[in-house]
């Protein structure tokens, strides 16, 4: 899979500020380097962009010596190939959180992007806070916890206690299908994406 071409005029603000990860052997300045690249280019792919292209894209934009995240790449070959980078890039994604501002209503760090299925069985990346705006994307990634929860049944159905607290979750799924969130619009997501 070929990086994604980024050439763009738009300007992309970035005043967000990017966490690692509690746990994640990722320092700050890393989280705010690529945190701050996972949004210019997720701004250019507004319909998500497939996980493999955002971790090439990443690498590449990150391959320049002057690049701001270079240096949290390994580089020598003979030490990781193209492979492993591409492994790099999709740790760093999924150990970077958005640390909230005053215009969110997020009361703790959250992920950047999330991943969600497309009608033809592959994933795309979407900006956490697109998907939670908009009505169609919303509904999408509540299936996709509420199949994430059945899947947790099935694997731990010897655990009743567990698959109890499990039953109550699925309900308080379905119980936020039946609330919009203030601000949310329908942009079209597709149906079953």
């Amino acid at each position: 899979m070929s990086p994604v071409d980024f050439t763009t005029t738009e300007k992309v603000e970035m005043t967000r500020t990017f966490v690692p990860k509690a746990g994640a052997r990722v320092k700050p300045g890393t989280a705010q380097n690529i945190g701050a690249l996972v949004d210019e280019i997720t701004q250019v792919h507004g319909n998500g962009i497939d996980p493999d292209d955002l971790h090439d894209t990443i690498v590449e934009r990150s391959r320049p010596e002057h690049s701001p995240t270079h240096d949290d790449f390994i580089w020598d070959d003979a030490a990781a190939a193209k492979v492993q980078r591409r492994d790099q890039a999709r740790y760093y994604v999924r150990s970077i959180e958005v640390q909230p501002s005053e215009e969110v209503y997020a009361d703790r760090p959250y992920r950047q992007v999330v991943v969600l299925p497309k009608e033809d069985g592959s994933s795309v990346y979407m900006k956490t806070e697109k998907v939670l705006a908009d009505k169609g994307w919303r509904e999408i990634y509540l299936d996709k916890a509420q199949r994430d929860i059945i899947g947790m049944q099935r694997r731990y159905e010897q655990l009743t206690e567990l698959c109890a607290v499990l039953d109550q979750t699925r309900l308080a799924i379905e119980g936020l299908r039946n609330r919009t969130p203030k601000g949310a619009t329908d942009s079209g997501a597709p149906a079953g994406a």
